[in-house]
């Protein structure tokens, strides 16, 4: 008699434990589900990052190449008038 309360109390700690068991076989797919999706997100951000700094390197080249033009066009006249400053000077 004892022998079969025994196993009866057996049985249903096992059950028991498959419950438990299968809660956690179930929350552990839905975590890897989760993190594969975070993966996806995660490379789409980085993706967006790298395109993002790609333009703004762009936005500053176009930016600075008419600043650069407008320096080489204020030297060139500064080397000009002072090159004529002194021809007339001289003379």
């Amino acid at each position: 008699m004892e022998l079969a309360q025994l196993m009866e109390e057996l049985m249903a700690e096992v059950q028991r434990e498959a419950e438990d068991i299968q809660h956690i076989e179930l929350m552990q797919a839905n975590v890897q589900r989760d993190v594969e999706s975070d993966v996806q997100h995660l490379d789409k951000a980085v993706s967006h990052a790298w395109s993002a700094r790609r333009k703004k390197w762009i936005l500053l080249g176009i930016r600075m190449h008419p600043i650069c033009h407008l320096n080489i066009l204020v030297v060139c006249c500064v080397f000009d008038s002072c090159s004529h400053s002194n021809y007339y000077s001289d003379s």
